[in-house]
C-alpha cells in the first residue's frame, strides 16, 4: 500500500504516511480480504481502547455488532470492485464491550481495504429531532406506538406518553416496575421468557402479549424488543409496543367469515368437518359413542316462493336458533346446505338420537313469523348415523354422508316447476355476498396497514386467515354464478 509523501513541516521535509495516519482525528483501520485487522491508527486505538497485540491479525467479526456483520462483509466485498466504497453505518465494539455508531467508508488498495470510521453516536441521538430535545420528546409522545426503555433486569427506566394512552395508566407510576409485572396474568411468563431470551442471545425478539389496563381490562399488544445493553448511547433494552386490538379484531373477522355461515352464524361445512374430526378422535380415546344428525327443512323452496326469500331466510334463522337451543353447549350445530343442518352429538345424547329427533320435532311445532307478518309452521326431517364404539375407522365424510342418506330417505320433498322467485332469490344472495366481501375487504385493509409491524409468524397466521376467507367467498361466488346460469332471467 503506497502513500505519497507530502511536504508540510517547517523544514520542508516530507511527512511520513504513518505520521499522517496517526494525526487524523477519525479512527482508521486496515483490513484484508479475509476481514482480518491488519493495522489501526492512534485515533482508533484510543477511541476503542484496543491492545494492538490482541487485535492486529485477529478477525474483525467480534469487533462489529452481530446484527451488522452481514452488512459489513457485503460492504467489504463491494469496495474491492470500485475505487471508493459507499458509506455504511455500523456498530463497533470497544475494549469494554460497548458499541458506538460509526459511519464507515473504505478504499481498496492491493489486497487491503483502508476504512475510515466517523463516529455518529451523538448524531443518532439527535438526527430525528435535528438537535432539538423538545422536538424529539414531542415526536415520541405523539407516536402511536409506545417506546419503553428497560434496564438489564427488565425494569422500566422510561416510557413515552403512548403507553399512558394505550393502557390508561400514568407513565411515571410504572418506572422501576418489571415489564412482566405489567402484563396480564396469563401472559407474564411469556413476557419474562422473551426478555430472558433477548438478554441472553442478543438481537431482536418480537411477540404478542396482553397488558393490564386501567379499569381492569386488558389490551393485546405487539412488542419488539432490541438488546442495546452494550450500546453506548442507550445501554438498555429498547421496546416498541403498539395496540394490536384492531389487528386481532380483523383476524377474528376473517376467521369467522371463513368458518361460519353468514345467515345463521352457525359453523359452516368446513368448521363442522374439523369439529367432527376432533370429536371422533376424542370419542376414540374415551371409548364413548358419537352420533351425527342430518336435518333438512321440509318444503323450503315452497316457503321461498310463498313468502319470498326473506321469509325463507327468517325460517332458516329461527330453525337454527331452535336447534341450537335443544342441544348441550358442548355439542355442535352447523349449516351444511341451503336447508340442511348437521348436529354432532357426544355423550348421553349420542346414545339416544331418536329422543333428540323427537325434541327437534317438538321444537318446530311453534309457528314462525316471517317478515310479511304471516305465521308459518315448518317440519324438519331427521336422519342419523352413529360412529359406534372402538375401533373408529369411519372418517368425517363417510359419517356425514351416512347421515345425509338417512335424512333423504325420510325427507318429504315437494317438487315444483314454478321458478318465478328465482331472480329474487339470486338478487338477495348477491346483496348478502357483497356485504361479506366488504367486511373482508375492511379486515384486510386493517391488516395491510399494520403488516410492517408484524413478525413472520403473525404475518403467516393472518395471511392464512385471509386466504381461508377468500376461499369461502370464492365458493359462494361459484354457487351464485351457477344459480345465475340456470335462472330463467339469466
Amino acid at each position: 500500500m503506497g502513500v505519497s509523501p507530502v511536504s508540510g513541516d517547517a523544514t520542508g521535509e516530507p511527512l511520513s504516511p504513518a505520521w499522517i495516519l496517526d494525526a487524523l482525528p477519525d479512527p482508521v483501520i486496515v483490513v484484508d480480504t479475509s476481514f482480518r485487522l491488519i493495522a489501526a491508527n492512534v485515533a482508533a486505538l484510543d477511541r476503542f481502547g484496543w491492545d494492538p497485540a490482541r487485535v492486529v491479525g485477529a478477525a474483525c467479526d467480534g469487533l462489529v455488532h452481530p446484527d451488522d456483520h452481514a452488512q459489513a462483509v457485503a460492504a467489504l466485498r463491494s469496495v474491492q470492485a470500485k475505487a471508493i466504497g459507499s458509506p455504511v453505518e455500523l456498530r463497533v465494539r470497544d475494549a469494554d464491550g460497548r458499541f458506538g455508531h460509526f459511519e464507515a467508508r473504505g478504499r481498496s488498495s492491493d489486497q487491503h481495504v483502508v476504512v475510515v470510521l466517523r463516529e455518529v453516536t451523538d448524531r443518532r441521538r439527535w438526527e430525528i429531532a435535528a438537535g432539538s430535545s423538545s422536538l424529539l420528546q414531542a415526536v415520541l409522545d405523539h407516536a402511536p406506538a409506545a417506546t419503553i426503555l428497560l434496564d438489564a433486569d427488565g425494569c422500566v427506566r422510561g416510557t413515552t406518553r403512548a403507553m399512558s394512552t394505550i393502557l390508561g395508566i400514568d407513565a411515571e407510576e410504572v418506572l422501576g416496575i418489571p415489564l412482566d409485572a405489567l402484563a396480564a396474568h396469563e401472559d407474564r411468563a411469556t413476557v419474562s421468557a422473551e426478555l430472558e431470551l433477548v438478554i441472553s442471545a442478543g438481537g431482536t425478539r418480537s411477540f404478542e402479549a396482553s397488558f393490564r389496563a386501567e379499569g381492569g381490562g386488558v389490551v393485546p399488544m405487539n412488542l419488539t424488543v432490541v438488546n442495546l445493553l452494550d450500546d453506548a448511547a442507550i445501554g438498555g433494552l429498547l421496546v416498541t409496543a403498539f395496540d394490536a386490538s384492531a389487528l386481532r379484531d380483523a383476524h377474528r373477522r376473517l376467521t369467522h367469515v371463513a368458518t361460519h355461515d353468514d345467515l345463521t352464524g352457525l359453523p359452516n361445512r368446513g368448521l363442522l368437518h374439523q369439529r367432527l374430526a376432533d370429536a371422533l378422535q376424542a370419542a376414540g380415546h374415551r371409548e364413548t359413542p358419537l352420533t351425527v344428525l342430518s336435518c333438512a327443512v321440509d318444503g323450503l323452496r315452497d316457503l321461498n316462493e310463498a313468502h319470498g326469500v326473506r321469509g325463507g331466510d327468517a325460517v332458516l334463522v329461527e330453525v337454527a336458533r331452535r336447534l341450537r337451543a335443544i342441544v348441550r353447549p358442548s355439542d355442535t350445530v352447523g349449516r351444511i346446505g341451503a336447508g340442511r343442518f348437521a348436529l354432532i352429538l357426544e355423550g348421553r345424547d349420542a346414545r339416544t338420537p331418536g329422543a333428540v329427533g323427537e325434541r327437534i320435532a317438538r321444537a318446530m311445532e311453534a309457528p314462525i313469523v316471517v317478515p310479511t307478518g304471516e305465521a308459518v309452521v315448518v317440519s324438519v326431517s331427521v336422519g342419523s348415523a352413529a360412529a359406534g364404539t372402538l375401533p373408529f375407522e369411519i372418517d368425517t365424510d363417510a359419517l356425514l354422508a351416512a347421515a345425509d342418506t338417512a335424512v333423504d330417505a325420510c325427507h318429504r320433498r315437494r317438487v315444483t316447476t314454478d321458478r318465478a322467485s328465482a331472480d329474487e332469490i339470486l338478487a338477495v344472495q348477491a346483496h348478502r355476498l357483497l356485504g361479506r366481501i366488504a367486511m373482508v375487504g375492511g379486515a384486510l385493509e386493517t391488516l395491510l396497514e399494520s403488516e410492517h409491524l408484524l413478525d413472520p409468524d403473525q404475518r403467516r397466521g393472518l395471511l392464512s386467515a385471509g386466504a381461508a376467507a377468500a376461499r369461502t367467498l370464492g365458493d359462494d361466488l361459484g354457487t351464485l354464478a351457477r344459480g345465475i346460469s340456470v335462472s330463467p332471467g339469466g
